[in-house]
């Protein structure tokens, strides 16, 4: 059955093109599946219609949560003017009680939370029944990989229109890419690429569903522990006593900038989109004030440690869209941080800006740039330089790659709200513990204007002292950012086939692991790699090994050997799984899984160790 959902009115033509989310709309509650592909980003239509569908879904949402979600007190606001979210509270007045909905909606349902994303998706959750979520992220930023044309992320949302029980659980299923597969217009469904969380887990920090999309179970666990040792009061100084770097506390990178901030953080001037000629173009009044020798900062300008009036250009007058005050200009000196980090090898995401004559003449920077006009204080030049070292370090990247809602899907800049809750040590504290000092501070800030990869690891080596970090966590960040950062070679390089020599580190890796955690698991010296059995198999990696009173696993898939007709077998009878298990009737335990270099790197090998521990404990009688 069509219904016609156009109408005209000539008085009020914004509400004319709200079609089926209009109130009058021919539409019923008996309908057993809704299923569509809503638009994703505002329309540009009537004027004032982006107003108009605000004020439609908000009226639509709060009818739905009145009924089946009263214990939601805060109003509900519709976020961003985008009509997905409001086609996904239509077609709670679609679906018949029980029945089915399944929307493709843009992935910021699922991850994004400033905005007042957080609060909507918590509202629009608690009257449907969401029962799975494919999370379709990683194919962002590639049109060519599975739907051409888009680019962006997206997801697809499967649920009841029912209310859901306070124990509720989706279960998130995140494909990633495989080219073999893609080549033959396959996707795998694995289900080790799912998990299960409750609503509330949505809204931890950092996002789950991030984190484990981008790295792995021991990611998260790190992160965690990270952002755990964070106080809501900046601590300046350290304890008394305290065993290590690790149990003296964190503050987060925006507190660090309030203390030595000036002024709130803002962006700088932003030029108005001339082609659409809807937007609307000022020239601040300052402009006519601003004196002889006003200078700029090129946006493409790659600037690194103290930048002074040898790097600017003469500033040209023109209409802008938005601007901060001029006191962010004319700043004796200032703080400025890239929104996009850009390459992670290049120490370019944050300098400090001497404007000539001590601030006397404007410096004015674009848009694309967060300015923070330093205090006239003793420490805030050596705190500004502190801040920059973290900011062009791995545990940076690292950070915004697992926890970023736009940065870590390919749109390579981060959210300011986001930039700021990285979590590290505060200045102060670091120098009162003694694992900093200012002659070194200083003396890493100079060194950025020297690229050489050696300045980094310094860095990065002075970041691992002052957090805490042990050898496992900084190899974690190594192999994470090479096969997940969204910029470069790391975006493609864990779709690679894995080599023999990861392959080798990765058993090292995993050998140490089961020896250090249950050395008698397992028989450690028959642990190795079997894929010189199988050379044609090259999609897949396999591991074995025997117990060591050669006794075998209780439900275990059985084959006939380690050769290669048992392991196609094997791989066959489990599809689409990415990882299988079983035992060969000579007494050897198998595991395969899919040779993507993401899922070799040998920072992972404690999680299959823990997992062949347990296994190994299912023996026979």
């Amino acid at each position: 059955m069509l219904f016609d959902v156009s109408t005209e009115d000539p008085e009020d033509s914004a509400a004319s093109n709200l079609g089926s989310l209009r109130a009058a709309a021919p539409v019923g509650e008996d309908f057993s599946v809704v299923i569509g592909n809503p638009p994703w980003t505002s329309r540009k239509g009537a004027k004032g219609f982006e107003q108009v569908l605000t004020q439609a879904t908000e009226s639509l949402a709060s009818r739905c949560i009145a009924e089946r979600a009263p214990q939601l007190t805060t109003r509900y606001a519709h976020p961003d003017k985008v009509p997905d979210l409001a086609f996904a509270w239509k077609a709670t007045q679609w679906a018949r009680k029980g029945g089915v909905i399944a929307l493709v909606m843009h992935q910021r349902l699922l991850v994004k939370q400033s905005g007042g994303w957080s609060s909507a998706r918590k509202a629009l959750f608690s009257c449907i029944k969401v029962d799975g979520i494919l999370n379709a992220g990683e194919f962002a930023d590639d049109n060519k990989l599975l739907w051409p044309g888009i680019d962006s992320p997206f997801c697809i949302l499967f649920g009841r229109n029912e209310i859901p029980s306070k124990d509720h659980r989706t279960v998130i299923l995140t494909p990633t890419v495989e080219p073999s597969l893609l080549a033959r217009r396959q996707l795998r469904l694995d289900p080790n690429a799912t998990v299960t969380l409750k609503l509330d887990q949505l809204e931890d920090q950092p996002n789950p569903i991030i984190s484990l999309a981008k790295g792995c179970e021991l990611d998260l666990v790190f992160l965690q522990r990270c952002l755990a040792r964070i106080e809501n009061e900046t601590a300046k100084r350290p304890p008394i006593q305290f065993d290590n770097a690790r149990s003296l506390p964190m503050t987060t990178l925006g507190e660090c900038l309030n203390a030595i901030a000036a002024a709130q953080p803002a962006r700088g001037m932003k030029k108005g989109d001339l082609k659409s000629g809807k937007t609307r173009l000022r020239t601040p009044e300052w402009y006519d004030d601003l004196p002889e020798g006003t200078s700029e900062l090129s946006a493409k300008g790659r600037y690194v440690g103290m930048i002074d009036g040898r790097s600017l250009l003469p500033f040209e007058k023109r209409a802008i869209r938005s601007t901060p005050p001029l006191s962010y200009f004319n700043a004796p000196l200032s703080l400025l941080l890239r929104e996009a980090p850009g390459d992670r090898k290049d120490p370019a995401r944050a300098f400090l800006l001497k404007p000539p004559h001590g601030g006397k003449v404007p410096v004015i920077y674009p848009f694309s740039f967060i300015g923070v006009p330093l205090q006239n204080s003793k420490n805030s030049e050596l705190f500004a330089k502190y801040v920059c070292l973290w900011i062009n370090s791995s545990f940076y990247s690292y950070f915004h790659t697992l926890t970023s809602s736009r940065f870590a899907y390919g749109r390579r800049v981060i959210n300011d709200d986001e930039m700021f809750g990285m979590p590290m040590l505060g200045p102060e504290m670091a120098i009162a513990s003694g694992l900093t000092s200012e002659v070194e501070v200083n003396k890493l800030f100079d060194s950025l204007a020297n690229s050489a990869s050696k300045v980094l690891q310094s860095i990065d080596a002075w970041i691992k002292r002052l957090a805490g970090f042990n050898s496992d966590e900084c190899s974690l960040i190594e192999d994470t950012l090479s096969v997940s950062y969204p910029i470069g070679k790391p975006k493609k390089s864990g779709r690679y086939w894995v080599d023999s020599a990861t392959v080798k580190k990765y058993l090292e890796c995993l050998r140490a692991e089961i020896n250090d955690v249950a050395p008698d698991s397992i028989d450690i010296n028959s642990l190795h790699s079997i894929n010189d059995l199988s050379p044609s198999m090259n999609g897949w990696r396999f591991l074995a090994w025997r117990l060591p009173d050669d006794t075998v696993c209780s439900n275990a898939h059985v084959i006939k050997d380690r050769h290669e007709e048992s392991l196609i077998h094997l791989v066959r009878a489990e599809y689409p799984s990415g990882q299988v298990w079983a035992t060969t009737n000579d007494g050897w335990h198998i595991f395969g899984q899919i040779a993507l270099q993401r899922l070799w790197l040998p920072s992972r090998a404690p999680l299959l160790a823990s997992m062949i521990i347990a296994w190994s404990d299912q023996r026979e009688e």
